[in-house]
């Protein structure tokens, strides 16, 4: 014990109450859920910081942004798990209503990252499955004199205690909440309309993996609308953002044109199925930029989440359209006017001037340098330039270390520019 004692452990805490709250379709304990939902509820815990200056503590949070930025592979080399357990993982804490996760574009390091996950956890819904009311809590004599039991509302007639679908209520009021696994026995469904009421923590507890519960169907980024449904319910007001509408959506009149010709039917159906909550122009201009994105080759971690994240920021409006699709589609179909050709400059002809005043750099020379690099040298003009074509590029670097001496002996007996150049044929 003593060696044992003297051991720094570090790292998240699992309360043992979430191995029997989160199982898998199978009846197993969501081994996997539970250590990725024990690392994030770890990033949020604040961390204590001691002054040492004045004594105090300080609490901070353990990330610089405003949630816990978490992609795929922090979690696959932290726990040395797949990509699939991830996100299969993060799936069912996300159809449980346990976090919710929201994608984003950052700037990392001057380059815009898209797709980015942001993960938060649901404080309500923790504490649901955290601190749930045990089988015994009519006895009080049966729990640990060192824990001082929790106070529970008792039935009454001037005020009942409300009791979540598929809870069962046990002697002394109080209410015992069903696993989060699809192990509930299927209960007819009330034929009277019930009014709408904002979600309570024991119903988001209580969501099952099979997907029967209200979290059913939603993606990441609309998940994001159940933390401010849960932690501010508001009946009446909408939440800021919600998934389509899983009956197929009216024949918006959307153009796949461009980049979106080779699509198929059912992925048409789904983007006009998803673009419908937004008015047709705007509803186009969104698919112009995804249209622009498919057209540049950008690769997407998840092309339906990163439609979704324009689709939430066109219905804050906050969408700045930046494809050119719009703008092509308006342009006059007349094809544009013809340039003019341009006149072939005439073909070169050999220089009589060359040929006439060559000679005369032989007496401006050293011995030996008029025949090894002027002779070789052939003078053509096109008409503008009286060009001297040298056989090498050495050549040409010695006339062009030399050249005011041709000036001298060509420029004042012609009208023509001069140059020198590597025989073109």
């Amino acid at each position: 014990m003593a060696a044992i004692g003297e051991l720094h452990f570090t790292g998240n805490l699992i309360p043992p109450a979430w191995y029997h709250h989160l199982k898998l379709p199978s009846g197993r304990t969501d081994l996997v859920g539970c250590t990725l939902l024990g690392e994030i509820v770890y990033q949020y815990r604040p961390l204590a910081v001691v002054d040492e200056a004045s004594g105090e503590v300080h609490h901070v949070k353990r990330f610089t942004r405003d949630q816990f930025c978490a992609p795929l592979a922090y979690f696959e080399k932290k726990f040395d798990l797949t990509t699939d357990q991830v996100r299969q993982g993060l799936k069912r804490l996300e159809q449980a209503g346990l976090i919710v996760r929201e994608y984003r574009t950052i700037t990392v390091a001057g380059r815009e990252v898209h797709g980015m996950a942001f993960i938060a956890p649901v404080p309500a819904a923790l504490q649901a499955i955290t601190t749930p009311a045990p089988a015994d809590a009519g006895r009080p004599e049966a729990r640990p004199a060192a824990i001082r039991p929790m106070r529970r509302p008792v039935a009454s007639p001037e005020r009942p205690v409300p009791t979540p679908e598929g809870a069962v209520s046990t002697p002394g009021g109080a209410v015992q909440k069903p696993p989060y696994k699809d192990s509930l026995p299927e209960t007819p469904q009330d034929p009277q309309p019930t009014p709408p009421t904002s979600r309570n923590a024991a119903e988001i507890a209580t969501a099952k993996w099979s997907g029967r519960s209200a979290l059913e169907n939603r993606n990441p980024i609309a998940a994001a609308g159940l933390r401010e449904s849960t932690l501010n319910p508001a009946p009446t007001a909408p939440a800021p953002f919600s998934e389509a509408p899983s009956d197929p959506a009216p024949d918006v009149p959307l153009l796949f044109d461009f980049h979106l010709t080779r699509l198929g039917e059912s992925e048409k159906a789904e983007l006009r199925r998803r673009l419908a909550r937004l008015p047709p122009p705007l509803a186009q201009l969104v698919l112009d930029e995804y249209n622009s994105a498919v057209g540049r080759g950008m690769l997407f971690h998840n092309r339906w989440g990163w439609l979704e994240y324009l689709i939430r920021k066109a219905q804050r409006g906050e969408f700045i359209p930046t494809s050119e699709l719009a703008a092509r589609r308006r342009a006059p179909a007349d094809p544009p006017p013809a340039v003019p050709a341009v006149a072939a400059p005439p073909p070169p002809v050999p220089s009589a001037l060359w040929e006439e005043r060559g000679a005369a750099l032989q007496g401006l020379l050293a011995d030996g340098e008029f025949a090894t690099y002027v002779l070789p040298l052939r003078g053509v003009e096109d008409g503008a330039t009286l060009w001297l074509e040298a056989p090498n590029r050495y050549t040409v670097d010695w006339v062009t270390a030399r050249w005011p001496l041709f000036e001298q002996v060509l420029a004042p007996h012609t009208a023509l520019a001069l140059g020198v150049r590597l025989e073109s044929g």
